[in-house]
């Protein structure tokens, strides 16, 4: 019985596997070009440039896709808490009160605003994730693709982190920060999607 579960599993282990390693072989071949175009176009990685319009616009994508699976997919508690962290990354990363929004809006995106909506919005998931998961559905939770994708997401923020900070003594510390920063917001917005697949009702 068990060699029948894992032939029938096989096909969709590999397929994920190739996907994986697709979009790894992507990631390093975009990340080399935009590394050489950096080199040469400082400008690209500034503060609001390119780059981090496309950061924000990943995150963005992930957000309205965890938000899209509160209604089609079951533990709904995944994607609160994905849509607090997207919605947290976008809110650090654009300056709210630079548009010409509503006031309302300016207050809940930036200064004491933003931090009470996050924090509560921060609870509010923590108690639902604690709510829905039991001990063997998060020992599962972390052996599916989505939290693979986590794992990896994670490794970028900290790399990020350490260019921010100059541990490393590098000529393109930006650069390599900036493409750290866009790995993991990419990768954030590829398991918004792997969540809908994993967890679809």
């Amino acid at each position: 019985m068990n060699s029948a579960i894992k032939n029938n599993r096989s096909p969709h282990q590999v397929s994920m596997k190739a996907l994986f390693a697709f979009m790894l072989l992507s990631l390093l071949f975009v990340n080399v070009c935009l590394f050489f175009a950096g080199r040469v176009h400082l400008g690209l990685f500034a503060e609001n440039s390119a780059i981090e319009n496309v950061e924000v616009s990943f995150l963005i994508l992930g957000l309205f896709t965890f938000i899209h699976g509160l209604w089609f997919c079951h533990t709904t508690s995944i994607a609160t808490c994905g849509l607090t962290i997207c919605l947290g990354f976008v809110l650090r990363e654009l300056d709210i009160e630079e548009f010409d929004f509503a006031n309302w809006i300016i207050f809940l995106g930036s200064g004491i605003g933003r931090n009470v909506l996050l924090a509560g919005l921060g609870i509010f998931s923590i108690v639902l994730f604690l709510k829905q998961m039991s001990i063997s559905k998060l020992v599962d939770l972390l052996k599916t693709n989505f939290a693979v994708c986590i794992y990896m997401v994670f490794c970028f923020l900290v790399l990020s982190w350490l260019f921010d900070k100059k541990v490393f003594s590098l000529k393109y510390n930006l650069i390599f920060e900036e493409l750290s920063e866009l790995n993991a917001y990419f990768l954030i917005f590829v398991s918004s999607i792997i969540y809908h697949f994993e967890y679809k009702r």
